[in-house]
C-alpha cells in the first residue's frame, strides 16, 4: 500500500487508534484551523478506572459565539481539574507496571498550566512520541480544507464513533472485573506495556 499523508485533529492524550495511524508510512499533519467541537477527544481522554471506562475532561472557556477555532480555545482553571486528573490516573494505574516511570513527567506537563488547550495537547503529543521513541514528525495545516486528498482522520477518531480497528488485547489491571476495553487513551497502553508499547502499535 503506498504511503499516504494523514490529517489529524489535535487531541488530548489521544486513543490508541490515533497512534496506530500516526506510525504508518506517510506524513502526519495536525489540523490547526478547525472549529472546536464539544464532546470530542480534543479536550477529553478515556482511561480504565476501577469502575470501568472513565472520561477525563479538560474544562475550557466558552466564547460568546458557538464557533471557535480549536487553536484559540482557552483552558479554564476555575476548578482544580489538574488535581482531579492526577488523582484519577493514580487510582486507575498505580498498580500498573510502568505508571511510576511516567507519573512525574506527566505532572510536569500539567504544571506548566498552558493557557490554550492546543498547547497542552501538543505538549502531550510530543511527550508520547518521545516515550514511544518515535520521531516527532507532525506538521500543521496552513488553512482549513473541507476535503483532504490523503487519509482524513479529523472526525474518524471520535468518542461517539466506534473504532473500526481490531485492536489486540493486552494486560489491563481491571480486566478481571470489566473485561478488556479497547482503544483507550495511549496512557493506558504506556502504563501497562511501557517500552513494549511501540512494538504493540507496530503489530496492529
Amino acid at each position: 500500500m503506498p504511503a499516504s499523508d494523514k490529517l489529524f485533529s489535535v487531541q488530548y492524550f489521544p486513543p490508541i487508534q490515533y497512534f496506530k495511524y500516526a506510525l504508518n508510512e506517510g506524513s502526519n499533519i495536525l489540523e490547526r484551523h478547525d472549529n472546536f467541537q464539544k464532546q470530542s477527544y480534543r479536550n477529553r481522554c478515556e482511561i480504565y478506572s476501577p469502575m470501568g471506562k472513565m472520561n477525563l475532561v479538560v474544562p475550557v472557556v466558552h466564547g460568546k459565539t458557538e464557533r471557535q477555532l480549536s487553536a484559540d480555545i482557552k483552558i479554564s482553571y476555575d476548578t482544580n481539574w489538574v488535581k482531579d486528573h492526577v488523582k484519577s490516573l493514580e487510582a486507575a494505574y498505580r498498580s500498573s507496571a510502568y505508571f511510576e516511570y511516567y507519573e512525574d513527567e506527566i505532572r510536569q506537563i500539567y504544571s506548566k498550566k498552558p493557557e490554550r488547550l492546543f498547547d497542552l495537547n501538543i505538549a502531550a503529543l510530543e511527550w508520547v512520541f518521545k516515550k514511544l521513541d518515535l520521531e516527532n514528525n507532525f506538521s500543521h495545516t496552513e488553512i482549513y480544507q473541507e476535503s483532504f486528498e490523503g487519509l482524513d482522520l479529523r472526525e474518524r477518531i471520535h468518542p461517539k464513533k466506534l473504532s473500526d480497528e481490531n485492536l489486540t488485547e493486552y494486560h489491563q489491571a481491571f480486566a478481571t472485573k470489566h473485561g478488556f476495553i479497547p482503544n483507550l487513551s495511549i496512557l493506558d497502553l504506556l502504563f501497562n506495556l511501557g517500552p513494549q508499547s511501540r512494538m504493540y502499535l507496530r503489530q496492529l
